[in-house]
């Protein structure tokens, strides 16, 4: 009698571990979705085949997490193809969509396909652990590319990409020197400012069991994106400085700040864009960090006063090392048990001080080019849906594709309507400098 062989494993990386904590402990489902339309119907057998290719490209997406004595790996899943593709109709499409993430279940990655009105809907679900959304953008890259190139050579195979990417120490070696000199100040400028005053702002809603999961999705079409462009271009600053500065004012709005506690926001950062020479990592991995524009009390009168202000935070932070503050430290941690990360962490959500500074989460997950999801031809639209952040805390994001924007969040369904409201006091402080201004768009 025969016996099967043993899985393959291999080793889990530090951002790896930090995620299925945040995941243990309640701070979100850690699942980066991608939602793709597309006017022409796909080949489902070819896109079945470009899965395949994916996970062999990619061997941590059909793994499966596990602990084991405190230790941690990712282990092959068997049949693990089989499980990440689905062929589903519309109402099982929006039940794998609002699922929690299965991280010691099947694999890393489901990609499902639905009949719409004149193509196919998909839905691609990457588990946060394995990767961030800079590494979903380039999963769906790889995707896109199999599925076409299959076309044209039905023998097409994937070079593997090295497990030994996926490392985050890669980014530490493109630093710039100044950075490093500048790190030491710039850190202890980011605590100072981060506890004085402890309390921050942010707006409080139930916090009901976390046993479901709703999506609240904003669009921006392309014209109006363009204006609020230009508009953010004539006082030097960015798109993302403007959209940060319109989210400082809808919090302070909605949860009525009367100037106590102070106004700060995490905002994400791609290291790859900052850091690394092709923008691209090793493989899929976790390669961001968080940059903290502090406003303290500096809300200002208008939304032009709050762009300059947040504009000035952040070109500093450009220039010194961005997403640089916490991601170093993080670093150190490395040799740390996972048991022992799990239980601090779980202490520290569970700490009144902690849920009193905690500030809420930004997540700029980039733009989907044309080329991420050209699958024969380009996807008519295309977003990335954000983790959702389980209460107390608060979190949206935002992505991009075709000159649009999406806003997005996901949190309980008691909890929606807040969310909604939030997001749309954002796109009105938007509509007072965008003519032809963005209107609210509920998106199941």
């Amino acid at each position: 009698m025969t016996t099967a062989p043993r899985p393959r494993r291999f080793k889990t990386v530090l951002m790896d571990r930090l995620l299925a904590v945040w995941q243990e402990v309640g701070v979100g489902e850690m699942v980066i979705q991608a939602e793709i339309e597309f006017e022409h119907p796909l080949e489902l057998p070819r896109l079945r085949r470009a899965v395949f290719l994916l996970l062999a490209e990619h061997p941590v997406l059909g793994c499966r997490f596990v602990i084991d004595r405190g230790k941690t790996f990712w282990e092959e899943t068997p049949g693990a193809a089989d499980v990440a593709f689905q062929e589903v109709d519309p109402e099982t499409y929006q039940i794998l969509k609002h699922e929690s993430l299965k991280l010691h279940g099947d694999c890393q990655i489901l990609v499902a396909a639905t009949p719409n009105r004149s193509g196919h809907r998909l839905l691609v679900r990457v588990s946060h652990v394995a990767s961030d959304a800079g590494g979903v953008r380039e999963i769906l890259w790889d995707l896109a590319r199999s599925y076409t190139q299959l076309r044209l050579e039905p023998d097409y195979r994937p070079t593997p990409r090295p497990l030994s990417g996926r490392s985050p120490f890669q980014i530490v070696r493109h630093i710039p020197l100044r950075s490093w000199l500048w790190l030491p100040f710039e850190f202890m400028k980011a605590v100072v400012s981060g506890l004085h005053p402890l309390d921050t702002h942010t707006v409080h809603f139930d916090d009901t069991p976390h046993d479901a999961v709703e999506y609240v999705v904003r669009h921006i079409s392309a014209t109006e994106t363009r204006r609020l462009r230009a508009f953010a271009l004539r006082f030097d600053a960015t798109l993302n400085d403007l959209l940060v500065a319109a989210w400082y004012r809808a919090l302070a709005k909605i949860g009525g700040w009367n100037g106590g506690s102070a106004l700060r926001l995490q905002m994400t950062v791609d290291m790859r864009r900052w850091y690394l020479p092709a923008r691209r990592g090793g493989s899929i991995c976790n390669l961001s960090a968080y940059e903290y524009p502090y406003l303290g009390h500096e809300l200002v009168e208008t939304l032009e006063d709050t762009l300059v202000r947040v504009a000035s935070l952040t070109r500093v932070r450009k220039n010194r090392g961005i997403g640089l503050l916490l991601y170093l430290p993080i670093l150190t941690t490395a040799w740390m048990p996972y048991p022992w990360g799990r239980r601090w962490f779980r202490s520290s959500l569970g700490g009144k001080l902690f849920l009193r500074n905690y500030p809420p989460v930004l997540t700029n997950m980039g733009p989907i080019t044309a080329e991420d999801v050209t699958f024969d031809t380009p996807a008519q639209s295309a977003y990335l849906l954000t983790p959702p952040i389980h209460r107390p805390l608060l979190g949206a994001g935002l992505s991009g594709y075709a000159g649009c924007l999406t806003l997005s969040g996901g949190t309980t369904p008691t909890g929606a309507p807040h969310l909604a409201t939030l997001l749309d006091a954002v796109l009105e402080e938007l509509s007072v400098v965008a003519s032809g201004a963005p209107s609210p768009q509920n998106v199941t």
